[in-house]
This record gives structure tokens, C-alpha cells and sequence, in this order.
């Protein structure tokens, strides 16, 4: 069974009582609510999220949607229903 490496990941940051909105915060460098993906891909290293390498690019696509630069967390709020489906808002 392939589990969506977002779900993971939102699920890792919920066992350790962290909001995503304060991961991208602790990742951003420009205080405009903008992470680069590279940023944002080692931040996560360094948060230590179970993911292997090509799951953080798939989490990033996804976060990224079609810019595919850098990641706003403005925008890109986002949660899971109660069936573990991501929805943004």
C-alpha cells in the first residue's frame, strides 16, 4: 500500500504538535510568506519528516501547484477532511 507523502507528512507534523503555517514560517527567508523549494526541501530534512527524497519532491509539486517556484503559505492553506483527503481552502 503507496500512502500520499502529503498525508505523511501533515500527519508527522500533527504526532509532534506542529502547525504546518509555523513550519513554512521557520523555513522562509524574506518575511513574505515565500519558501523556495530548496529551502523548504531541507527544511524538512532537517525537521527530521520520515519521507524519502522523491516523496519531499512530490510534497513540493503539490505545494508549489503550477508556479513550481516558491511555495506561498498564504495561499496554500490547506487541511485534511475526515476521510484523509487534503483540501485547500
Amino acid at each position: 500500500m503507496h500512502c500520499d507523502p502529503l498525508k505523511l507528512l501533515i500527519e508527522f507534523l500533527n504526532s509532534k504538535g506542529i502547525r504546518p503555517v509555523d513550519l513554512f514560517r521557520t523555513f522562509e527567508q524574506d518575511e513574505q510568506h515565500r519558501v523556495s523549494r530548496r529551502n523548504f526541501i531541507a527544511g524538512l530534512k532537517k525537521a527530521k519528516v520520515p519521507l524519502e527524497d522523491r516523496d519531499l519532491e512530490k510534497v513540493v509539486d503539490r505545494l508549489a501547484g503550477p508556479s513550481g517556484g516558491k511555495l506561498s503559505y498564504q495561499v496554500r492553506k490547506c487541511s485534511i477532511d475526515k476521510q484523509g483527503h487534503l483540501v485547500a481552502h
